[in-house]
This record gives C-alpha cells, sequence and structure tokens, in this order.
C-alpha cells in the first residue's frame, strides 16, 4: 500500500515462517522502490536476534538479514509469530534505525512460557507530522493499557 508520505509492504513468508531468497529479493525490490518514502513492513516471523527472549527463531534468510534490514527508508518492521507475553517481554524497540513491534498473539502466550496470556492488540497512528503512537488493548477494555504505550517519530516524505 503506498500512500504520499509512506509506504506499507505486506509479506507472507514462503515457508514457515522463512523466505526463500526469491521472496527476501521481492521484499528489498519494494522497499527499494518506495524510497526515499519510509516503509512499515509487516511479517508473519520475526528477525532472527531481534527478540533475545528467543533469538533462533525467526526469519533468517540471508538476504533478508543483510539487505531487506539495511535498507535506510525501513522505519517500522511488524511481527507477532513468537507469541510473547506483552506484561513479561521488551515487545517494542529500536535496533539501529528500525522500530521492530511485537503483535501480541489473541489465542496463545508461548514466550516466556504458557503459564499466563492475556489477549491483547494494538493499534498504531501515523500522524501527519510523523508522530507514531501505538496503543495496546486488553481485549474487552475500551481504553489502551498506558504501560504497553509505545511512541515513536519518523520522518515523512515531504
Amino acid at each position: 500500500m503506498e500512500y504520499d508520505q509512506i509506504a506499507f509492504v505486506f509479506a507472507s513468508p514462503d515457508h514457515g515462517r522463512e523466505f526463500e531468497n526469491s521472496g527476501a529479493r521481492w521484499i528489498f525490490d519494494q522497499i527499494q522502490r518506495m524510497a526515499p518514502k519510509p516503509v512499515v513492513l509487516i511479517v508473519y516471523g520475526a528477525q532472527k536476534g531481534v527478540y533475545p527472549e528467543n533469538r533462533k527463531k525467526g526469519i533468517g534468510n540471508r538476504i533478508f538479514r543483510k539487505k531487506v534490514i539495511a535498507q535506510p527508508n525501513l522505519a517500522v518492521f511488524i511481527s507477532g509469530d513468537l507469541h510473547m507475553d506483552m506484561d513479561r517481554m521488551e515487545h517494542s524497540k529500536k535496533v539501529k534505525n528500525v522500530q521492530y513491534l511485537h503483535i501480541p498473539a489473541l489465542e496463545r502466550t508461548k514466550i516466556p512460557d504458557e503459564t499466563r496470556h492475556t489477549p491483547m492488540f494494538r493499534v498504531m497512528t501515523i500522524t501527519n507530522d510523523g508522530k507514531v503512537i501505538v496503543d495496546t488493548y486488553k481485549v474487552g477494555e475500551t481504553s489502551p493499557r498506558k504501560e504497553h504505550g509505545y511512541s515513536f517519530t519518523i520522518q515523512l516524505k515531504k
């Protein structure tokens, strides 16, 4: 989805949570084509190594890790495969120039364990001046959980 100031790339893995080289190249080409617009990449699997709680699980394709993530206009990487407990994990962070956002699973929690599950969802708002606000809601609640609030700014294309 491409807009005047920002673009979104949605990518499904080729197998499980992994991309073949052709899939990783397709993502790379899309991000490059949209430059200098900032890109929000939405993928099922997390990038290997970003979340230390399960650093071996995720996308390990070399083209993806070396080329896609290195694109200067990749602003946000959204994933959910790890099923992290939002109350017990660091779910939102900046690594180098990319903001990583975990989307919690509605049906179960796997990390750090399966002992407690709180179904939640997130809403991301991007304002005209590039401020990004991420609100996290517990299912059934009408107010976001302050402890999971996260915000940052991206440079929108003029």
